[in-house]
């Protein structure tokens, strides 16, 4: 796993719910604290779970979704 719990990080989400029950293909960038591991499949991809700024619960991204650790 290429990050650690409790580095903050920005996050690109590539689906995003418009408040309605639809979703929308763009990209939007997020702030977020990294607050759980997980590994997923043969390959061992790396997905994290992240709480992001605004949110109660955190969300899961796989790590190609991470685009920088901020100090």
């Amino acid at each position: 796993m290429k990050y650690k719990v409790g580095q903050l990080v920005r996050v690109k989400d590539d689906v995003v719910s418009d408040g309605h029950g639809d979703f929308l293909h763009t990209g939007v960038y997020f702030i977020g604290l990294i607050v759980g591991l997980r590994i997923a499949g043969l390959q061992g991809m790396g997905m994290y779970d992240i709480l992001c700024v605004g949110d109660r619960e955190s969300e899961v991204f796989f790590e190609s979704e991470i685009m920088e650790v901020l100090q």
